[in-house]
């Protein structure tokens, strides 16, 4: 599903990957893990087309990340960021707002009692529908970030550590959705136990990435 090519990213001067590769298949569960400012965020970023790169290549599937091809690359993914932004008025229209996309507008508006269903999926009460989110803990924006994106059927998922602030039960909650979902997934962690549920963990270490089993990272005793 995701193939990425002798790529190399340059961000502000400094080169955070020099020819590395990455794979996530169809249905795999993909952790991306490595040092803080190793370029984890800034990875997933460009795999959006938020941040350019300076060689190689990313793929979906058949459809190549081109300048010509952006649109449509983007509409096929979910990116979960650490800390979401929600500018809209209540959570109802942040849950509503992507469906104001054009890429988005082939899909149906979701019903009250849809909107309520993916809130208990993610353990919010359907109260905070009408809720301001800048009155919510940071955890429960994380949350209705993970909703928002369930409503829609990407083809991949992307994460940022999209449970960082959740408590464990939460947290083993989130976690679980994305696990047992059918789409594909890349996702960024520094917990051990969480990375030893993934079919494979990427590590960045040296500009490269580097499959490693969750025994070899605490092996090394390197805190990620």
């Amino acid at each position: 599903m995701l193939t990425i090519r002798n790529f190399t990213l340059t961000v502000e001067g400094r080169t955070l990957l020099e020819h590395a590769a990455l794979e996530v298949g169809d249905t795999e569960k993909v952790a991306l893990t490595g040092p803080s400012g190793s370029g984890k965020t800034a990875l997933l970023q460009a795999i959006v087309g938020w941040l350019p790169f300076q060689a190689g290549s990313v793929a979906l599937g058949d459809l190549e990340l081109k300048p010509e091809t952006l649109a449509e690359f983007r509409s096929r993914i979910a990116y979960i960021q650490q800390t979401p932004v929600l500018c809209e008025p209540t959570v109802r229209e942040v849950l509503l707002y992507p469906y104001s996309f054009r890429a988005n507008r082939r899909h149906p508006r979701p019903t009250p009692e849809v909107l309520k269903a993916i809130l208990n999926q993610v353990n919010l009460p359907e109260t905070l529908l009408e809720a301001a989110p800048a009155a919510l803990s940071g955890g429960e924006r994380q949350r209705i970030s993970v909703a928002r994106s369930l409503l829609f059927e990407k083809k991949i998922f992307l994460t940022d550590e999209a449970a960082s602030e959740l408590d464990n039960r939460n947290s083993t909650r989130v976690t679980h959705i994305f696990l047992k979902m059918p789409q594909p997934l890349l996702a960024v962690s520094h917990d051990l136990e969480v990375l030893a549920q993934y079919d494979r963990i990427y590590v960045i270490s040296n500009r490269q990435l580097i499959v490693r089993t969750p025994k070899e990272i605490k092996d090394a005793q390197t805190k990620y």
